[in-house]
């Protein structure tokens, strides 16, 4: 699910959607071990009763390799 904003204040879901660009390089050794930090934070803070859905997307090389373009347009949406 989406955080919004309305009328300045977020509202923030039980299981908000998080978009995580693995970096190239350095990048993609450290977003997992970033992921498990964030994930074991959130559950010491809010138990089972919030988590994140990581949604993972293409961006720099890897999306070059893969997709032609360093940012490809799903990437965007």
């Amino acid at each position: 699910m989406r955080i919004v904003s309305e009328s300045g204040k977020l509202t923030v879901p039980s299981e908000p959607d998080i978009v995580c660009i693995d970096g190239d390089g350095v990048g993609i050794e450290i977003s997992p071990l970033m992921r498990a930090v964030v994930d074991s934070a959130v559950a010491s803070a809010y138990g089972s009763s919030r988590r994140i859905n990581w949604i993972s997307a293409l961006a720099g090389g890897k999306a070059m390799e893969e997709c032609g373009s360093n940012l490809p347009d799903e990437t965007l949406r």
